[in-house]
């Protein structure tokens, strides 16, 4: 769904940012990525899943959604004031990329 903001990930931002002006559904939809990650992040942490799964199931691609996603992410967190918002996400991407560039 994201596509069109692969290589300019602050456009992905603005576009969100513009959504939940707007007050749109499609906010919603645009979250699915990230919190379909965030959860993935969660169940990982509990040790619901192992790492190695996660590593050969989503690899850089787990990553590379990360780096798209981060500018929409601190908008969200400064808009809300949580410096928790997908705080899970965040960190198994940065796992992934310490094992995947090692």
């Amino acid at each position: 769904m994201a596509a069109p903001f692969v290589d300019e990930p602050w456009l992905l931002r603005f576009y969100l940012q513009a959504q939940i002006a707007l007050v749109s559904d499609k906010q919603f939809v645009l979250q699915r990525i990230p919190n379909f990650f965030e959860d993935l992040a969660v169940q990982r942490r509990a040790r619901a899943i192992s790492f190695r799964i996660v590593l050969d199931t989503f690899g850089w691609g787990l990553v590379a959604t990360w780096d798209q996603w981060e500018p929409a992410v601190w908008f969200l967190r400064e808009r809300e004031n949580d410096p928790t918002i997908f705080e899970h996400f965040e960190d198994l991407a940065e796992q992934l990329r310490v094992v995947l560039s090692g």
